[in-house]
């Protein structure tokens, strides 16, 4: 499953499926997946993470530069 931090992502994780999980303004530190078998795909951008459901600095470079093609190279064999 390839979900951001959301419902999705928790439950394809407490059913066993392999998870990719997106975050941008939010953090893997505070709501990971509970399982092992994930990854994690994250900018770790200074600016985040903020929490915020609109980019308080107009931008939303956490979100726009981690690119479908970043994680398909990952998803994908």
């Amino acid at each position: 499953a390839v979900s951001n931090d959301s419902g999705l992502m928790h439950v394809a994780a407490s059913v066993g499926t392999e998870v990719h999980g997106i975050y941008g303004s939010t953090s893997e530190l505070f709501t990971p997946p509970l399982t092992e078998n994930k990854t994690i795909h994250n900018l770790h951008l200074e600016c985040s993470p903020c929490f915020k459901r609109t980019c308080p600095l107009g931008h939303t470079n956490c979100q726009n530069q981690l690119t479908p093609d970043i994680i398909a190279r990952s998803v994908l064999p």
